[in-house]
């Protein structure tokens, strides 16, 4: 689409193994992306969280980690492990897909867990 492109660093951190991050153009016109972060990391939370980018990946000014909010939970990820799901902690690792419905519903499966969200959710706080 004689389009040019450059690449720079992230400001997100990488991902390890059994992590696969997922990028998605939403329907309203954002960028969409789901990653991982490390425990004790920059952002403040750790495990599955989402990103919105307005400018074309630029800055990302909402970021949250995707988890129901509700309290403390233990649920168990793909190798039998434990981790606690909670307002800051989420999902530690798996393989994701993602899709946009017509309803403006954004599917994120990982490995063993199906989110279901929308672009005021991913943007409150």
């Amino acid at each position: 689409m004689e389009r040019t492109w450059k690449y720079e660093p992230s400001v997100f951190p990488p991902i390890g193994g059994g992590q696969r991050l997922v990028l998605l153009r939403l329907q309203e016109g954002p960028l969409f992306l789901a990653s991982f972060a490390p425990p004790g990391g920059k952002l403040g939370f750790q495990g599955l969280f989402g990103a919105v980018s307005y400018d074309e990946g630029k800055t990302w000014p909402k970021t949250r980690v995707i988890s129901d909010g509700g309290p403390d939970r233990e649920l168990r990820t793909t190798d039998g492990r434990s981790f606690k799901m909670s307002r800051t902690t989420g999902e530690p690792r798996g393989y994701m897909s993602v899709v946009q419905g017509k309803n403006g519903v954004i599917h994120l499966i990982s490995s063993i867990n199906h989110y279901e969200f929308n672009l005021k959710w991913l943007e409150a706080q």
